[in-house]
């Protein structure tokens, strides 16, 4: 049984994760973890619903949050994680006292050789595309942090890898191009759903020229 968070954002492999924690059923479940001395807990994206009184509707995937740090600040607590890995939720349990389920961990399909090399080469083009999307629309700084834009930056060279992409290689370097997209949560939560990469790379592409043509459309709204 892995205890579930229910969200109204969806977090990605790598992101770093910031919660501040006021209700009843989601302090307990802080403490739980630590009285078991467990450190991961799932972040899950509202499909219906408000994160506040339960009764919300949730998708089935989401990502594991590795907790960090918690600090207790006047009666809430601030919990600081990473987010690791891709899930799914195989099975609801009760909400008692607050969501959990069993777990599936995702992963992608096997690829061979030459499809690593080509999803990886994707994955170069797209880290570039979304760069220049970025620079077009002027939100570098407001969208991606220093750090992840440096890593963006890394993957856009083409040089994050040998001759052989190792799928791990492979996956961290679209989850970095993933995350510097600024888009929505449905989007993101859709990164979360793919399970091999060469449909990985034609999903991100595609939410890559949506979000371009978004930010168009908001650009000549406001002259």
């Amino acid at each position: 049984m892995t205890a579930i968070f229910p969200l109204g954002t969806t977090f990605l492999p790598g992101d770093v994760v910031v919660l501040r924690i006021f209700e009843p059923r989601y302090l307990r479940l802080i403490a739980d973890l630590s009285a078991r001395h467990e450190d991961q807990f799932v972040s899950v994206l509202i499909e219906r619903g408000q994160e506040v009184g339960g009764g919300d509707r949730r998708f089935d995937h989401g990502v594991s949050v590795k907790v960090k740090n918690v600090d207790d600040e006047d009666g809430h607590l601030i919990v600081t994680g990473m987010a690791t890995h891709p899930v799914r939720v195989a099975r609801w349990n009760v909400d008692d006292p607050y969501p959990s389920g069993d777990i599936e961990l995702l992963s992608w399909e096997p690829m061979d050789k030459a499809r690593r090399r080509d999803v990886a080469s994707a994955v170069t083009v797209l880290a570039q595309s979304v760069r220049v999307l970025l620079a077009r629309h002027e939100s570098t700084e407001s969208t991606i942090r220093h750090p992840l834009a440096a890593s963006l930056g890394t993957v856009a060279a083409g040089q994050w890898h040998g001759a052989d992409p190792l799928p791990e290689e492979i996956e961290r370097a679209f989850w970095i191009v993933a995350r510097s997209v600024p888009c929505g949560p449905l989007d993101r939560h859709r990164f979360l759903c793919e399970s091999s990469g060469p449909g990985s790379v034609r999903l991100l592409r595609s939410v890559v020229e949506h979000t371009d043509e978004i930010l168009m459309f908001g650009t000549r709204d406001e002259r």
